[in-house]
């Protein structure tokens, strides 16, 4: 059982406080009355010392756990810098209600990763299936960026088709972009840009931020119609 000590001595310190003065007055004055007010002031140092050190405290960590009870993963106590039990069992709280949200959060990322997934594999058999039904590439084409960037969120997805010669491809298909654009825009097929890149290196090429790419350049305003 926890032992609350430092507790104790606040309490008792307070009330010795209170009465100390009155002890002395009383000791060498012989006042009859003394005890009656030595009393009060025990009582009230009782109840300031109770109010400071005890009722505050745990007004705090209940509303931090009603705070948690109800949802609020994010609810602290705040009394993590006090010294001595208030402050143990405060710092407890705060470690535990921190633990909960961290789980919470791997559960929902947990979830949102196996929902991707199973609309991804949807996508998958859906274009599927309307490639088994349709013998029009364009349509597939159209239907498989509109998918796609409908399944992971993005505003331009496209098709590009390398070119007779190698040099340059043209954009077959893409959702975002003008219709004006459709298979009359076409990119440089060099390592130079992103698409000649990735095309010549084979596999997905991932870009964090255009701004600090040095593979390739950005290629915005250098399509060709």
């Amino acid at each position: 059982m926890t032992s609350f000590s430092s507790l104790r001595v606040r309490l008792v310190g307070t009330v010795f406080l209170a009465i100390a003065p009155a002890g002395v007055l009383m000791y060498f004055f012989d006042l009859p009355w003394m005890g009656f007010i030595m009393g009060l002031l025990a009582l009230a140092a009782a109840w300031f010392g109770g109010e400071r050190f005890v009722l505050r405290q745990v007004r705090v960590l209940l509303g931090a756990a009603r705070r948690l009870a109800a949802g609020d993963l994010s609810s602290r106590t705040g009394l993590g810098h006090v010294k001595g039990e208030f402050g143990e069992l405060a710092r407890t709280f705060d470690t535990m209600a921190e633990s909960l949200q961290r789980h919470a959060k791997e559960r929902d990322e947990a979830e949102r990763n196996l929902l991707n997934r199973a609309l991804q594999q949807t996508v998958v058999a859906a274009l599927g299936q309307f490639a088994l039904v349709s013998s029009d590439f364009d349509a597939l084409l159209n239907q498989a960026v509109m998918l796609v960037s409908q399944t992971l969120e993005v505003e331009f997805c496209n098709v590009l088709e390398l070119l007779p010669g190698g040099e340059r491809l043209i954009l077959r298909a893409g959702a975002g972009w003008k219709e004006s654009c459709i298979g009359k825009t076409t990119v440089d097929a060099s390592r130079d840009s992103q698409a000649g890149y990735t095309l010549a290196s084979g596999e997905p090429v991932v870009v964090s931020d255009m701004r600090t790419e040095t593979r390739f350049q950005a290629q915005i305003g250098r399509a060709h119609v």
